[in-house]
């Protein structure tokens, strides 16, 4: 019995005398991609310089995995903040898409106003699911001296496949009606003919956005009980008598 104790109190002295490592290497920087950020992030301010070069032969390696470029090029932003500028500004002239895209959303993590450019350029980025990016960062701050660039954009051709209404409208007409509440009654009531054109859209969703700010915008109220087409016919007689 005693020699059983004396073992498990030899082997608890042994464990202790293990040093305790609070960063746990990983073999490469494929590897570290693959943590959770906070854990990754960890690792990366444990030797900046050398996990930045790391990153950013990874970001912009044609041959490595998109996952893996994405989160190379997200960390550099998320970690580096505005000493990553250099590597966002080329992913944004990058020929692949999802790193554009990359950019657009890591540019949060930046100044706001070098946002607000990226994202009022992007607008006319061939890509769909960059346009949208681009949308959702306008909206998310919110100017109202992007509204003019907004109602062009949601009449834009490019917005359009073979006539029909792509997604990111809806999105423009969303980012036009969250930024409503910012802007004077008088400017509001100014859009109304843009938002009666969008009223007969062929995107019902945009119609129902329409609907609630022309609603909203002229203190015009309806029942909830009425059904879409008769509110939507009510606003038009309203507008007719305008």
């Amino acid at each position: 019995m005693k020699k059983v104790i004396l073992v498990l109190i030899l082997s608890k002295i042994a464990m202790a005398a293990i040093p305790n490592k609070a960063v746990l290497q990983p073999q490469n920087t494929l590897e570290l991609l693959n943590l959770k950020f906070e854990k990754r992030k960890q690792i990366v301010e444990t030797n900046l310089d050398f996990y930045k070069n790391e990153l950013e032969k990874i970001a912009f390696q044609k041959e490595e995995h998109l996952s893996y470029r994405w989160r190379a090029l997200t960390s550099l932003a998320r970690i580096y903040k505005t000493d990553s500028v250099p590597y966002l500004e080329k992913a944004l002239k990058s020929t692949d898409w999802f790193m554009r895209d990359a950019a657009l959303k890591s540019a949060k993590e930046l100044n706001l106003e070098q946002l607000n450019s990226w994202s009022l350029k992007a607008l006319n980025d061939p890509a769909l699911v960059v346009r949208t990016t681009a949308v959702k960062n306008l909206s998310f701050l919110n100017k109202n001296e992007n509204r003019s660039v907004l109602w062009k954009a949601i009449s834009d051709k490019q917005n359009f496949k073979n006539s029909q209404s792509l997604w990111v409208r809806k999105h423009i007409a969303l980012a036009l009606s969250d930024a409503s509440s910012k802007i004077n009654k008088e400017t509001l009531q100014s859009e109304n003919s843009n938002w009666i054109k969008l009223l007969s859209d062929q995107d019902k969703k945009i119609q129902e956005v329409a609907a609630e700010n022309l609603a909203k915008n002229n203190d015009l109220y309806f029942s909830e009980k009425l059904s879409f087409q008769l509110k939507k016919q009510n606003i038009l007689d309203w507008w007719k008598q305008q």
